[in-house]
């Protein structure tokens, strides 16, 4: 993660801002409420950037690399 990212992220957080996808602030009832769970994927966004293969060419890139 780019380190202008990170800023941005940790700014967010010490002034207690949602930033959408990156960071949610709930409340203590919002919490209560889902009986504590405070996975990330529950509060915050999924970016759906992730890169799938298919198993023989992962493995084949771990061999190459062995």
């Amino acid at each position: 993660m780019p380190d202008e990212d990170i800023r941005v992220i940790a700014a967010a957080y010490l002034k207690g801002e949602p930033l959408e996808g990156e960071l949610a602030v709930i409340t203590r009832q919002q919490a209560d409420e889902s009986d504590y769970n405070l996975s990330p994927s529950r509060w915050a966004g999924q970016n759906g950037s992730s890169e799938h293969r298919e198993i023989d060419q992962t493995l084949s890139q771990m061999l190459v690399r062995l």
